[in-house]
């Protein structure tokens, strides 16, 4: 395992300030990814229902229990599958082999996604799994720098983001709960609809191209990758 880092800002822009995340570089977002779909063996799905991949997190219960009432619905009337991921809760010790279990399942999921939708929040990392076209919708901050490393990952991998702003609170992501904004839960549904309509429109020949694309670019990824870490450099090898 190769420890990278890289140079980043003493501090993000006004008015937030403060230390930013340090966003990882594209090259090595698509180096890990394909390493992982490899080492995992994710490949397409044989049922071809598109999937909804719902990440459970910091949004308000009253307000989660109606988004996922709303996202049944669409199932219904789309076909679609509907799947609610939640972390592993780190509060009882496994073993190796069953955190490796739950790892490859994670990446699977995501992998089969067709729209991923989460508030901002750790889970939503795992859309690094997902594939070119896949439609990641996050109930987030607006214009808070140390708050865009998910559409970073999205534009970095090919996936089509989607921002649904959150009730403004000075907090932001240090609040408890987040509340979507009035109307807000209206916004998420129609944005997964968009997300299958569009999953629909590219099926078979423009996703089949997109994912040769990527494949065929693997190799040069790995290389560019690989410049990146050393220009960065390595700081430790385990």
């Amino acid at each position: 395992l190769d420890v990278v880092t890289w140079d980043q800002p003493n501090t993000a822009p006004a008015p937030t300030e403060g230390p930013p995340y340090c966003l990882t570089p594209p090259p090595l977002l698509n180096v890990t990814r394909h390493e992982l779909w490899k080492k995992v063996g994710a490949k397409e799905t044989t049922d071809n229902a598109p999937r909804i991949v719902y990440c459970k997190g910091k949004l308000v219960e009253e307000e989660e229990k109606q988004l996922l009432l709303e996202l049944k619905g669409v199932t219904e009337s789309t076909g679609a599958k509907l799947f609610v991921y939640s972390l592993p809760s780190g509060e009882n010790e496994t073993s190796s082999k069953s955190n490796l279990k739950e790892v490859r399942k994670t990446v699977k999921l995501f992998h089969s996604a067709t729209v991923v939708v989460g508030a901002h929040g750790e889970a939503l990392v795992n859309s690094i799994f997902s594939r070119p076209g896949t439609t990641v919708i996050e109930m987030g901050f607006e214009s808070v720098p140390q708050a865009s490393q998910y559409r970073h990952l999205s534009t970095s991998l090919g996936l089509k983001h989607v921002d649904i702003n959150l009730t403004k609170d000075s907090r932001s992501f240090g609040a408890a709960e987040y509340m979507l904004r009035e109307g807000g839960l209206e916004d998420v549904v129609e944005a997964v609809l968009d997300g299958l309509r569009d999953a629909a429109e590219n099926e078979g020949g423009d996703r089949a191209a997109v994912e040769d694309e990527v494949g065929a670019a693997q190799e040069g990824a790995a290389q560019e990758g690989a410049a990146v870490q050393e220009e960065a450099g390595v700081h430790s090898e385990l």
